[in-house]
């Protein structure tokens, strides 16, 4: 760590509210929401056919596998065909896009996160699916994935398991969670002195973390992204069958040092 570091990995999601809110929109803000979601759908009709199968707000691969499925949240189309084919073929994987290349600003982003999460979050319930999900996201979209998993808990009363990419959490969620940060990235919250941990500890009863031997921006190419998948393979098969994070982890890549990171138990 850098201990006496002023800036830390946690001042980039300082914009993002701490407490969920279910502030009505008025008409002209229904109308940008649902201009922005439009074109979301469009974007994504560009990348059909590229291994994905479409299903209403998704891209689909290995639709028909045995494992949970994990609904992931990306920064681009590129990145879901990427890691699906390396994920365990038994592993389906529905990915969306983050909005915030459709939108002007970040703060226009922040405005509308929680109706934009709405969106897939309806499309999720739409899915009948006998056991909880896995949601997952990286970087500028983790706000989004937070979101669904608490409205998920509150609505199905199950815990999904939230995986996050590049993101320290914001909101209090009472279920499972596994934060993945690159080693040399600035957005690794245990590069600082602040307690990620403890911080962690607060705001979740289950959470357990896992460094990459990257920096941000490179987990999804070529040298990374095995490495990434075998996180996020491990995670998911270990929630399937405990519901839980392992209490084995953190998971740190082989010569990378934990940095004093442990688990956190209910």
């Amino acid at each position: 760590m850098q201990a006496g570091t002023d800036r830390d990995a946690f001042s980039f999601w300082e914009a993002v509210p701490e407490m969920l809110s279910r502030t009505p929109l008025c008409e002209s803000e229904q109308t940008v929401v649902a201009g922005i979601v439009s074109r979301v759908s469009v974007d994504m009709a560009r990348v059909e056919g590229a291994g994905g199968e479409r299903i209403g707000s998704f891209l689909v691969f290995n639709r028909s596998g045995s494992r949970r499925p994990i609904f992931w949240c990306f920064n681009n189309w590129v990145e879901p065909v990427l890691l699906a084919r390396v994920l365990d073929p038994e592993q389906p994987l529905y990915g969306m896009i983050s909005f915030s290349r459709f939108v002007d600003t970040w703060a226009t982003n922040i405005g509308y996160m929680e109706h934009l999460a709405e969106t897939y979050l309806k499309a999720l319930l739409q899915i009948h699916l006998p056991k909880s999900p896995i949601i997952a996201v990286n970087c500028q979209a983790a706000a989004i994935a937070e979101i669904m998993a608490i409205r998920y808990l509150e609505q199905r009363g199950m815990r999904p398991l939230l995986l996050v990419l590049e993101y320290t959490l914001r909101k209090r969620f009472d279920g499972p969670v596994f934060l993945m940060f690159g080693r040399q990235s600035n957005y690794n919250p245990f590069r600082f002195a602040r307690d990620s941990v403890a911080h962690s500890q607060t705001l979740t009863r289950n959470a357990s973390w896992g460094l990459l031997a990257a920096d941000h921006g490179g987990y999804f190419l070529q040298l990374t992204i095995a490495r990434l998948a075998t996180f996020v393979n491990d995670a998911a098969a270990y929630f399937s069958r405990t519901g839980r994070i392992s209490s084995d982890w953190p998971r740190v890549e082989a010569g990378e040092q934990s940095s004093g990171m442990t688990e956190s138990a209910a």
